[in-house]
């Protein structure tokens, strides 16, 4: 969580690099997402992760970024292809410095959970991932205490779908 003199130093640095006044991570999602998407590239990729985990963790910001991981339209599709590869990228080098990165608690963490249809569109990316990764995922977003082998993903997702059901 960042601290309110956090918030105001990325957002200043925000509206210096939008030309205009930034007071709210709101008033940067309002921007559209060709603009949003414009903004990022001039982002430097040291503090990327960090701003997007700021838009995040606001409810717009959260509906912004699965906007922009789903459908793509031609207007702004090379754009948020090239941003999310970007991005990925760069979370993928951050974590696995740290040696513990886990991609489900990336892009399916909890603040998701509450849309389906969303979880549900994830349901392949769950499934490609070794089984390892799946009961770190249960573990720690759902508390799950099953333990899951190898071969097991499809029972493991089963017990996710439930669990997020029972919610």
């Amino acid at each position: 969580m960042l601290s309110d003199d956090d918030l105001k130093v990325i957002l200043s640095y925000l509206s210096a690099i939008a030309g205009r006044t930034v007071r709210s991570v709101d008033d940067v999602l309002s921007m559209g997402t060709d603009q949003f998407l414009d903004l990022t590239e001039k982002i430097p990729d040291e503090a990327l992760p960090i701003i997007i985990s700021l838009f995040k963790s606001s409810l717009r910001g959260r509906e912004l970024f699965h906007t922009l991981t789903g459908d793509l339209d031609e207007a702004t599709g090379k754009k948020t292809q090239a941003f999310l590869k970007r991005y990925m990228d760069l979370v993928l080098a951050q974590e696995n410095t740290n040696g513990t990165f886990n991609p489900l608690l990336v892009y399916l963490s909890s603040g998701c959970f509450d849309d389906l249809a969303f979880v549900q569109s994830r349901q392949s990316f769950f499934l490609r991932q070794t089984i390892d990764t799946i009961n770190e995922f249960l573990k720690t977003a759902c508390r799950c205490t099953d333990m899951f082998g190898p071969g097991q993903q499809e029972e493991a997702w089963i017990w996710f779908w439930n669990y997020l059901l029972r919610r």
